[in-house]
């Protein structure tokens, strides 16, 4: 029988080794890469003293000065986030359980750790395919940017900045932008992850539509932060709450409690398909 850390370290090699993973991090690595560029070919020609520094040319920093840059990014955070994360690996067991595969498994481990590091690891799959682009991305900015520069994006310096208090992280936007940008990468890596969880949750209830599994996350996001604007509520867009925006308006903590909810819902729902249903194999 294969201990829980055996399965564990099997279910990453089949993620790596997946098309889907493949697929998903190259979309996200094709979208990091045509902000970039565009960017650079904005910035093409200025003189160093006049660029922008490398923190406020990070994807995450929705900015005006390259129209692509800010289509892409604002593409990403309204529509594609949630999908990107659910297609690298949320299916998994729906996919084991139709093709019957799960049953050759379940004969070679215990079911509760088979449960277990797929959870594990669809979890980290929805964090590692947004948050590590985000990241690299902002290592690119450094080859053409420098580190810190006299010519702010907002055009002014960030203490004087009027918004300030209505920021995420004031304080890291101020004093260590980089630290914040990465705050950011992380907050976005870890509501894919949760994206990716609720996707998993649903592949215990509906066991016909892998589209459903997949996609049924991302449409709520979507409709909700529709909503929610529409109705000039801002302050409950989650969409808001992933990227370093200049007019935010909200708090933190409800974004955490929203993560929180949908970890919690997830687990119920794997907990009670695997307790309650318990000869469902």
């Amino acid at each position: 029988m294969m201990k829980l850390i055996e399965m564990i370290k099997l279910e990453f090699k089949l993620l790596l080794s997946r098309k889907e993973f493949f697929y998903t991090f190259t979309i996200m690595m094709v979208l990091i890469s045509i902000g970039f560029l565009s960017k650079c070919f904005s910035l093409y020609g200025r003189d160093i003293a006049k660029v922008y520094p490398a923190s406020q040319l990070w994807f995450g920093w929705i900015s005006d000065f390259s129209k692509i840059a800010r289509l892409i990014s604002e593409l990403f955070y309204m529509f594609a986030l949630p999908f990107i994360a659910s297609l690298a690996y949320s299916d998994t067991y729906f996919i084991d359980y139709n093709t019957g595969m799960i049953k050759n498994i379940i004969i070679r481990c215990n079911k509760k750790d088979y449960i277990i590091s797929k959870t594990v690891v669809v979890f980290a799959s929805g964090f590692i395919v947004i948050f590590l682009p985000l990241v690299i991305e902002q290592i690119l900015c450094f080859f053409v940017a420098p580190v810190s520069g006299r010519f702010d994006i907002l055009h002014t310096k960030a203490y004087q900045f009027p918004y300030i208090k209505a920021m995420q992280f004031p304080v890291l936007f101020i004093n260590y932008p980089y630290l914040s940008n990465f705050l950011f990468a992380v907050i976005a890596g870890m509501f894919g992850a949760c994206i990716s969880l609720v996707s998993y949750s649903i592949s215990f209830i509906n066991k016909k539509s892998r589209l459903l599994v997949v996609a049924i996350p991302g449409i709520v996001y979507v409709v909700y932060n529709f909503i929610v604007e529409f109705l000039n509520m801002r302050h409950l867009s989650l969409l808001n709450y992933l990227y370093s925006c200049v007019t935010f308006v909200g708090n933190t903590s409800y974004l955490l409690k929203v993560m929180a909810g949908m970890i919690i819902i997830s687990g119920i729902i794997i907990l009670g398909r695997n307790l309650v249903v318990k000869d469902e194999l």
